[in-house]
C-alpha cells in the first residue's frame, strides 16, 4: 500500500512514493543525522555529492567526529533555508 503524497516526498529514481522510500518532512531540527541517513539522500543529495561538498569546501555544515560525519538537523534546516530560491510569477501583458 502506499503512502499518502501530501506527507512523502517520492524517490527521485522511481517518481512514485512507495512506504520504504517514503521520507517525512521536515528533518528534526533536534535531531543528529549520521551520513548514512537516508533522509539526507532527499534533502542534501545523495552520499557521493555529500562527499564532493564536503572535499571542495561547499555544503550543509557538519561535524567529524574520528571518522564519522554527522550533520545536526538545525544546521540542514538553515542550510536549506538559506539556499531558497523565490520565484515570481511572470506578468504577463
Amino acid at each position: 500500500m502506499y503512502a499518502p503524497r501530501s506527507r512523502c516526498i517520492p524517490h527521485w529514481k522511481t517518481a512514485s512514493v512507495k512506504p520504504e522510500r517514503c521520507i517525512k518532512m521536515p528533518i528534526d531540527p533536534d535531531k543528529h543525522y549520521p551520513n548514512s541517513d537516508p533522509e539526507l539522500d532527499v534533502v542534501l543529495g545523495e552520499r557521493q555529492t555529500r562527499n564532493r561538498h564536503r572535499h571542495e569546501g561547499v555544503g550543509c555544515p557538519y561535524y567529524k567526529l574520528g571518522s564519522r560525519i554527522v550533520y545536526r538537523g538545525a544546521d540542514v534546516l538553515a542550510y536549506l533555508e538559506a539556499n531558497r530560491v523565490n520565484t515570481q510569477p511572470s506578468e504577463a501583458e
